[in-house]
This record gives C-alpha cells, structure tokens and sequence, in this order.
C-alpha cells in the first residue's frame, strides 16, 4: 500500500501479484477452474523484527488444482527492503 493510504484497493497499492493458477471449461466464469477458490491452509513460520515467513495453500473446488506460496519478507527500519516468493502449481 501507498503511504498514508485509508483504503485498501488496486488505486492505493504500489504494486500487485496473483500466484494462482486457473482455466475454463467453457464460456462463461461460472466454468472457471482456479486454484484460489478454497483456502487450505495460512501459516505464519517466522515473525520477527526484521523478518517475516508465511506460506499460503489454496485450491481449486473440485480439488484438481493446488498452488501452494511461500512468502519471506526483509524489513529494516519499517521499509520492506526484498519480497522472495516461491510458487508451486499442482495439477491432480
């Protein structure tokens, strides 16, 4: 988010990112197969001064895809310095 932002929304953010992975089965969004339709699991590993750990699973919901996301975030002095992410898409 910008600095100072009230509200949260693509106009206040300084950059965006989505990991999931999706197709469609036919012509109309409700044929939409993505991997960000169910969140499996949200863990936080490492909350620390000056880093932050956290890794996101979500999956699709007929279960046949999964994209797990880990995250690691740098800080110093209250700026984030370097985001690291690992993306890993599954297909069953």
């Amino acid at each position: 988010m910008k600095p100072y932002s009230e509200d949260f929304g693509i106009t206040n953010s300084e950059g965006t990112a989505s990991f999931c992975f999706s197709y469609f089965k036919g012509t109309e969004d409700i044929d939409e197969v993505s991997s960000d339709q169910n969140l499996v699991l949200k863990n936080i590993s490492i909350d620390g001064n000056l880093m932050i750990e956290f890794r996101i699973i979500s999956e699709s919901n007929d279960k046949n895809l999964r994209t797990s996301v880990s995250y690691n975030i740098i800080i110093l002095l209250l700026i984030i310095k370097r985001i690291n992410v690992h993306v890993k898409h599954q297909v069953f």
